[in-house]
């Protein structure tokens, strides 16, 4: 059982690591949020390593980072920042004892891999250490921690504040076996594998789950559209509502398709691959489905209705963004399919998109016009690569 302090933030986050001690059954337990393809590492015997420490001045707040080897050469750094008495308490417990309960969620806020850990080697004096810190209640004091922290763990990561840290590096040991998910809804149930060989298909479906979710029978998977005597897919997903019509593409990552030894430049490519066909499918998607004379139907063949909403975006969803300067080619389709036939498309990983529907159930927005605000500030910032946030969110400090 989760503290009361700490669930909302659990649930909240897009990634994260946190420890508490189960009020249950008294057993410390650490829980690791991350993307599906990190989890995905993870499963299939990526290192993983622990920093733990503190970072501060005259008060010492307690913090560290986990690095993930999703890649090889440059691996995933999730820092910690304890906010709650409870994480303070777990993470003393954690160094205090022979071994502790693993949990790893994924952006669909699923326990994929559950098991044990271990710490294999700690400093003595470690222990003594972390029991003078605290977590932090300040958010102006947030972001000089983290990059604190973070160089701290790793020179490479900038450091402009005058703010010391200092962290030991954990011998960490992980036990994990898959946790075998079951996803349901109105629209149909299925198993989510993390290690199924046909992750787009996975990934559509539980798109599609979310989404029913949120827009109940108004959300469509696989919907066809009638050309003259044609039938195809229009396209992976559609939300048909009063407020807009949103076409969604999904393309996963596909590390499943990868070498044992994947590199950043090799990820980046599949990724800018997949979102350029998506582009264009979804380009042509919105066109066929503005012209009247075509039908649209769901999978069994029934007819659907217009929205007569002006407010039409379509979407590409993958599995993970991964930063790189040749996004900008995806930026040129995106622009040019927006001023040649008033065609709106997003970029968001499935991370992202997760939040915007949190966002949009809290403040109670339409998640078309959130996606649309992304669009604009996407063109006017000349990037790809934004992440919301919003203070109605429990997490904020």
């Amino acid at each position: 059982m989760t503290p009361k302090d700490l669930e909302p933030i659990i649930l909240s986050e897009q990634v994260g690591v946190w420890a508490y001690v189960d009020p249950d059954s008294e057993s410390s337990v650490i829980v690791i949020k991350a993307a599906g393809t990190a989890a995905k590492s993870i499963s299939r015997g990526a290192a993983v390593e622990l920093y733990l420490g503190v970072a501060g001045s005259s008060k010492l707040f307690l913090g560290g980072g986990l690095k993930i080897y999703d890649t090889h050469d440059n691996p995933l750094l999730i820092p910690i920042f304890a906010r709650t008495e409870s994480e303070v308490v777990g993470w003393r417990n954690i160094v205090n004892t022979d071994s502790f309960r693993v949990v790893v969620m994924d952006e669909f806020d699923a326990p994929v891999l559950r098991g044990t850990g271990y710490l294999n080697r700690v400093s003595h004096t470690l222990p003594k250490v972390l029991a003078t810190a605290s977590w932090i209640s300040n958010v102006q004091a947030l972001a000089p921690f983290i990059e604190a922290i973070c160089n701290a763990i790793d020179p490479r990561y900038k450091h402009s504040s005058s703010m010391p840290a200092h962290v030991h590096d954990l011998e960490l040991q992980l036990e994990l076996k898959q946790t075998l998910i079951i996803s349901a809804s109105e629209s149909g149930t299925f198993q989510y594998d993390l290690n199924d060989m046909d992750e787009g298909t996975t990934q559509e479906k539980h798109l599609h789950q979310h989404l029913h979710l949120s827009f109940g029978d108004n959300v469509f998977l696989s919907p066809q559209i009638e050309r003259g005597k044609k039938i195809r897919e229009l396209t992976d997903v559609l939300v048909v509502s009063k407020e807009s019509t949103l076409f969604f593409e999904s393309k996963a990552l596909c590390l499943n398709d990868s070498k044992d030894e994947s590199d950043y430049e090799r990820r980046v490519g599949k990724v800018i691959s997949h979102a350029k066909k998506a582009v264009g499918q979804l380009e042509g998607a919105v066109k066929s489905y503005r012209k009247t004379e075509y039908k649209v139907m769901n999978s069994m063949g029934i007819e659907l209705p217009h929205s007569d909403s002006p407010n039409q975006t379509a979407i590409v969803v993958i599995s993970e963004f991964v930063p790189h300067e040749n996004w900008e080619s995806i930026l040129k389709l995106i622009r040019h399919a927006y001023l040649k036939s008033d065609v709106r498309i997003v970029v968001i990983d499935l991370t992202e998109l997760m939040r915007l529907l949190k966002i949009s159930s809290y403040r109670k927005r339409n998640l078309g016009f959130l996606l649309n605000q992304r669009f604009i500030a996407s063109l006017e910032g000349d990037t790809l690569n934004i992440r919301s946030e919003d203070s109605s969110l429990p997490f904020n400090l």
